[in-house]
Parts: C-alpha cells; sequence; structure tokens
C-alpha cells in the first residue's frame, strides 16, 4: 500500500443501502462531518478497518462505510467483503464473527448495509456485549487510484485514536493504521441494544445480576427506609427480602431500538 490523502468536502451526508430503523446506537471513532480525506492507495486483498467498542448488551445490526474520490461521477466498485472479527487484541484482529460478501460500494456516500445477501432474507446479527471491542473492516478486491479522484475509503481530520484503525498491508500483514494516517476512518457499526427493564433488585452493584452481592447489601440496609434495597419505602424488611430471591439471575430484558446519546 502506498499513502496518500486528499482533502475533499461538502459531498455527502449519509445514504443507506436499507433504511435505518430510529434511535439505534451508531458506534464510530470519527468525528466526520462534510469534511473528510479519501485514503489510499490499496491493492486487492487489502484492509482498511476500525476497532470499535459496543456501547451495551445488544447486537450488531449494520455497517456502515464512507465512500469517496475527489472526481465526480465515479461507477460503483464491488469489493470483496466486510469482515466483523473480534477484538481483543490489536493490530491483529481475532476470530471472524461475521462476513458481508461483495459489496457494492457507492462514491459519494456513507454505503450502509444491513444484510448478508442480496435478496435481503438474511439480516446481519452479531451479539455484542457492553463494552466488548471488535473490528469491522473492508477489504479491497480492486486498487484504488486517489490520485486520479478514485473513490476509496474516508478518514476525518482531527486526529487519529490510538488502538482505534487497523491496516492489513500486501506486504507486512495487520498494523497500526495511525502510523500513516492523521484522521480515524469513517468506518462505524449499528448496534441495537438491548434495554434492561427497571432492574430494582440489582440493588447492591447494578450488574444486571440479582446475586449475593446485592442480598448482602439488603441484609447490611435491614430496617433503613429509602435505601437502595428498600423496594416498597417501608424499610427493608422481609417483603423486600422475598422480592430479592423471587428475581434471583439475571436481570429481565426487553429489546428495542435504544436511544442514541
Amino acid at each position: 500500500m502506498s499513502i496518500r490523502t486528499i482533502a475533499v468536502g461538502g459531498l455527502f451526508i449519509a445514504a443507506a443501502a436499507a433504511t435505518a430503523m430510529a434511535e439505534e446506537v451508531t458506534v464510530q471513532n470519527d468525528s466526520f462531518n462534510l469534511l473528510g480525506t479519501p485514503v489510499g492507495d490499496f491493492v486487492a486483498g487489502e484492509h482498511a478497518g476500525v476497532r470499535l467498542t459496543s456501547p451495551c448488551n445488544g447486537t450488531i445490526v449494520a455497517v456502515q462505510i464512507a465512500w469517496q474520490g475527489t472526481e465526480p461521477g465515479q461507477p460503483q466498485s464491488l469489493e470483496q467483503a466486510i469482515h466483523i472479527y473480534e477484538g481483543d487484541t490489536f493490530p491483529a484482529p481475532g476470530a471472524e464473527l461475521e462476513t458481508l460478501v461483495g459489496p457494492v460500494m457507492t462514491p459519494g456516500f456513507i454505503n450502509e448495509f444491513r444484510f448478508l445477501d442480496d435478496t435481503k432474507n438474511f439480516p446481519l446479527d452479531v451479539p455484542v456485549t457492553s463494552g466488548q471491542q471488535f473490528y469491522v473492516t473492508l477489504e479491497f478486491a480492486n486498487p484504488t487510484d486517489i490520485g486520479n479522484g478514485g473513490p476509496s475509503v474516508l478518514r476525518d481530520n482531527d486526529g487519529c485514536l490510538a488502538g482505534g484503525n487497523a491496516l492489513f498491508a500486501i506486504p507486512g500483514g495487520w498494523l497500526d493504521f495511525c502510523f500513516f494516517l492523521s484522521g480515524d476512518l469513517v468506518i462505524r457499526a449499528v448496534v441495537d441494544c438491548a434495554a434492561v427493564i427497571n432492574c430494582v433488585w440489582d440493588c447492591g452493584d447494578q450488574d444486571g445480576t440479582v446475586g449475593i452481592v446485592d442480598f448482602l447489601s439488603m441484609l447490611a440496609q435491614w430496617g433503613s427506609i429509602g435505601t437502595d434495597c428498600d423496594f416498597d419505602g417501608g424499610g427493608v424488611g422481609i417483603t423486600d427480602l422475598l422480592d430479592l430471591l423471587g428475581h434471583w439471575g439475571n436481570c429481565p430484558e426487553i429489546t428495542y431500538p435504544a436511544r442514541t446519546p
């Protein structure tokens, strides 16, 4: 790979291969907002990617990749694949969690992908937990040529997040992309969060489960009024204890589109 960047601005805001659902959480490193810089050049088989952190227990339901050059009228490009990997290690990712084969990249848009197939029968559905790190990478099938106005992935212009951008180079393998970039790649994931029902019984450590820590906290608050383990407002007592024991285990969850921070 040879690195060259050319600034572009005001070219696009967003587009999608499918309509985005309201209030899902978009996870990103970048601060892109109308002004970005194409990154290149890549050869077939190389990857450009980001390492992201899930804000919640939920499911990756879409990935988004900005794609733009400096010359208008560029055609769509059929690339090799979009990969989602485990993110415990850097810059080399862990096990592959999902692959979207043959993404069609349209210049001038943040291209969004929600399905594994063109017929839209198989939605993207990758479970993640709060704080889990994962990669989203684009594998190129075609060489880029940004020097002659051709499209490529974009980066923002306000610094490169350490541990957040990865390159699979030929030769070279997996590398920290911040060695070459001065901005974050505009590659994102959309996570549909599983929202925890108000779990009052998790009154000791708020870890999403009702267990021994909550039981011991209740004993320490026994007889107290208005404390975390006083569920009925009448003072911590036998009614609260029975209520806690009746909800022992994981807090119940419902799934709905979570509010974007």
